[in-house]
């Protein structure tokens, strides 16, 4: 991906994927205006999920398969395990209709957390 030096990383994480798509980042400038409609933020957050959720299933596992098409028979791939898509209570249960519209049969799961107001570390529950 291309990296605008103008657009810096705050700290490189093994863990952490930070998206610098044009795109992604074109909607994420017009989701976090203030002045966007509640109909145009719920829009702009399912088109990131999507987007999102595109870039992280590159690392997903995959097999070959044969498969009986109107031509004859081909290999294709897919994916070697059910996908789990777990939301992080409150603010993840928004992103989750944007992955369903390109993977409807992934299975869901729930985690809460709640920033405590006095320390601001988060708390599960």
């Amino acid at each position: 991906m291309k990296t605008d030096s103008s657009f810096p990383l705050r700290g490189r994480r093994p863990n952490l994927h930070v998206s610098n798509h044009p795109l992604v980042l074109d909607k994420l400038c017009r989701l976090r205006d203030k002045n966007s409609p509640s109909i145009e933020f719920r829009r702009l957050l399912e088109e990131i999920s999507m987007l999102l959720f595109h870039e992280v299933s590159y690392d997903f596992e995959v097999e070959q398969k044969q498969v009986e098409t109107p031509l004859g028979k081909t290999t294709g791939v897919k994916f070697k395990r059910d996908a789990l898509l777990v939301p992080i209570l409150r603010a993840g249960l928004g992103m989750m209709n944007g992955i369903f519209k390109i993977m409807p049969e992934v299975r869901v799961g729930i985690i809460g957390v709640y920033r405590d107001e006095d320390n601001f570390k988060p708390v599960d529950y």
